[in-house]
């Protein structure tokens, strides 16, 4: 059912392949936009009604067995709102 080396590769190869394109050949593309993860950049700002603007802590193990999906504020630890 799943292919995960065959994905991996058809996608690492496949964003390579574009890339070498773009930086070795003529063309008129400008701008190339990247998709990214939260895994790499983070959560991201949450608004905290005790302490502001905060950028939480991804979330503990010990809270995801408790089924507790709220982001909370890394000073306070009430529950948080993402900020847009």
């Amino acid at each position: 059912m799943y292919e995960i080396s065959k994905y991996t590769e058809s996608n690492t190869m496949g964003g390579a392949t574009l890339l070498d394109l773009i930086a070795n050949e003529k063309h008129n593309i400008r701008k190339v936009v990247v998709a990214s993860s939260m895994s790499v950049y983070g959560e991201g700002a949450y608004s905290c009604n005790n302490c502001g603007k905060v950028y939480p802590k991804i979330r503990s193990l010990e809270q995801f067995k408790k089924n507790d999906w709220e982001m909370k504020c890394p000073n306070c630890n009430i529950d948080v709102m993402p900020i847009p």
